[in-house]
């Protein structure tokens, strides 16, 4: 009697996502990047989670409602003076893994042009 081959495979939920950082940020919109998980689970990464949380306030909302897998973002329609901070999770066939660390505070604003001035007797120039 030939008895059938059973295979196992074992998956776990993927590690946090690593290095998520600031990249822009305007008056009303954020953009942020991060890397991938170091251990997907055993299994690919089917989409990240983009979470925000309204500084003050308790619980983190998911930004976006689509699949996402790319793994640049930029946050719109915030409002300006508004500081919020970020965290991403990475998910798999078997479920969404941990929260990355969160990001600093972002407070929404256009970032002012930094002036250096060369002063001389001739003249005075500016540098932005």
């Amino acid at each position: 009697m030939h008895l059938p081959y059973f295979f196992c495979l074992f998956a776990a939920v993927p590690d946090r996502p690593e290095d998520l950082e600031v990249k822009a940020v305007t008056k009303n919109s954020v953009t942020l990047t991060w890397n991938p998980p170091k251990y997907n689970g055993g299994s690919d990464i089917t989409m990240y989670v983009l979470e925000s949380r309204l500084i003050g306030k308790e619980k983190f909302h998911r930004v976006t409602k689509e699949k996402m897998l790319d793994r640049k973002y930029t946050v719109e329609g915030l409002k300006e003076g508004d500081t919020y901070e970020y965290r991403v999770s990475a998910c798999n066939i078997v479920g969404q893994g941990k929260p990355s660390f969160c990001t600093k505070p972002i407070t929404c604003r256009d970032e002012i042009g930094m002036y250096v001035f060369h002063i001389s007797s001739e003249n005075c120039d500016y540098v932005y």
